[in-house]
């Protein structure tokens, strides 16, 4: 065994392999015929844990494969799976020992993998010819290499190193593409965030380029990225693509859309210099035309107000759009998406000629009772910062009283009671800059605090916030 760094590769004879089977929980069957016969290096490994595992059996007449091979892995259907956890092994051909020695794919079937895929993944890591078998194999001699990055986890720090030394950005980069793109999903049926078109238009008011990933070739899909100076993803199979690169300059936003993963965070470590990712996601429905529980589809939601601050905040967008959560517009359009795909999955959502159906009043009653629902939790954050205010403005903290109030207004902008307290509070704030308008201050909300009636009006919110006119 040798190494690069801190990782291995050691060359192994009489290799059985096999092609993926069925995953059974968290366990991996396919690739090493014989997987406890090898080094944990060598073996197919998730978050640090080594879980594959022998198929129940191996043919009796494999085909025999003469000759030496850099083992590349097993591939996956899956672009984002594929480009994360099954590529990471072809450092090996960079050795002088083992260039351009033939690189063999374990797969499910021929074909599995577009071929222009395997050519640019090929030219990206410049390997030797890929060989996919899928069928029970006995290898001559196979060179296995450490993979230098498994799902859930960063790169490791020598892959890291390698791809700086290996991959050269310049190769990729184009000054004739944007220097601002967008990868999101708003035009997806499933899988993204309720109005995410929305943050789409804002961004593409700003000069942002959207772009398409799965309508591009793989390089130029890489060659966007080395050529940008901002980035905003919506996280998905596309920033996998960084797991390719080496460190690049543009600066770098990703949107969550699931609230338990961690794949903004892996795929970012050791690639941008200050990596924003927007975290505060709800996942709202998760489920398809059978009933399974399918999170990779989840519809989830934001507080698009909350989203347009954060890429405000982290110099993304220059100004602020002023969106209303309580715009219902935004989020019927997503929803009723969302249940067409699950009642009638072989209807296109996007076909606005296709004439009226029985499942369309399923897909009503679905949707008011999901908007009544988001409409409530709109009430209920409104009801929140209003009273924050209020507190606030009895306390005297009349900067956080002018905050609340400004978050107040992003989801009714038209409530005439608080563009009230946001002027009272304002005023007061000014009044207090000076010294003698602090004490008078002081005085003033001593007096009034002597009073149950003021202190039950402030610590919450009126009898006229429930009869108001939005």
């Amino acid at each position: 065994m040798t190494q690069l760094g801190e990782l291995a590769v050691g060359t192994f004879s009489n290799v059985a392999l096999t092609s993926r089977r069925k995953t059974f929980g968290n366990r991996f069957v396919g690739g090493l015929a014989d997987p406890d016969a090898f080094p944990d290096y060598a073996r197919y490994s998730k978050d640090g844990v080594v879980c594959d595992t022998a198929p129940p059996e191996f043919a009796k007449e494999p085909r025999h494969l003469a000759g030496r091979y850099v083992y590349g892995g097993f591939l996956m259907k899956h672009f984002g799976h594929l480009i994360t956890e099954c590529v990471h092994r072809l450092w090996v051909s960079s050795l002088t020992e083992y260039r351009d020695l033939p690189v063999i794919f374990m797969a499910r079937r021929k074909g599995l993998v577009d071929e222009t895929l395997l050519t640019s993944l090929r030219a990206h890591f410049k390997c030797g010819e890929i060989v996919v078998l899928d069928e029970d194999t006995l290898v001559e001699t196979l060179v296995i290499g450490e993979s230098g990055k498994q799902l859930k986890r960063p790169c490791a720090p020598a892959y890291q190193r390698w791809l700086t030394d290996n991959i050269r950005l310049q190769e990729y980069t184009d000054p004739q593409l944007p220097e601002k793109i967008c990868i999101l999903r708003g035009h997806l049926p499933h899988g993204k965030l309720i109005g995410e078109r929305e943050i789409q238009s804002w961004l593409q008011a700003e000069g942002y380029h959207s772009l398409r990933p799965e309508k591009l070739s793989l390089s130029r899909q890489l060659a966007h990225l080395c050529s940008a100076k901002k980035i905003v993803f919506t996280e998905g199979s596309a920033v996998h693509l960084l797991d390719l690169l080496p460190p690049i300059s543009a600066s770098v936003a990703v949107i969550r859309r699931r609230p338990a993963t961690v794949t903004a965070q892996t795929s970012l470590q050791g690639k941008v210099d200050k990596p924003c990712i927007y975290s505060r996601v709800a996942q709202a429905l998760f489920f398809n035309a059978t009933g399974d529980i399918r999170f990779s589809k989840a519809l989830s939601y934001v507080n698009l107000p909350d989203v347009a601050q954060f890429l405000v905040k982290n110099n993304f967008l220059e100004s602020d759009p002023k969106i209303a959560l309580s715009e219902r517009r935004i989020y019927s359009t997503d929803l009723s998406e969302y249940f067409a795909e699950v009642l009638e999955p072989d209807r296109d959502p996007t076909d606005l000629e296709e004439p009226a159906n029985a499942a369309e009043p399923a897909i009503e009653h679905l949707l008011d009772s999901h908007l009544k629902q988001f409409e409530e939790k709109v009430e209920l954050q409104y009801e929140l910062f209003l009273t924050r205010a209020y507190l606030a403005m009895a306390e005297g903290r009349y900067d956080a009283a002018v905050q609340h109030a400004e978050d107040a207004l992003r989801l009714y902008p038209h409530s005439e009671q608080v563009q009230s307290v946001l002027r009272r509070a304002t005023w007061k704030r000014n009044k207090v800059a000076t010294t003698l308008g602090s004490f008078f201050d002081r005085c003033e909300r001593a007096f009034r605090a002597l009073s149950s009636a003021y202190a039950v009006r402030n610590l919450s919110p009126p009898t006229a916030f429930f009869e108001r006119q939005i």
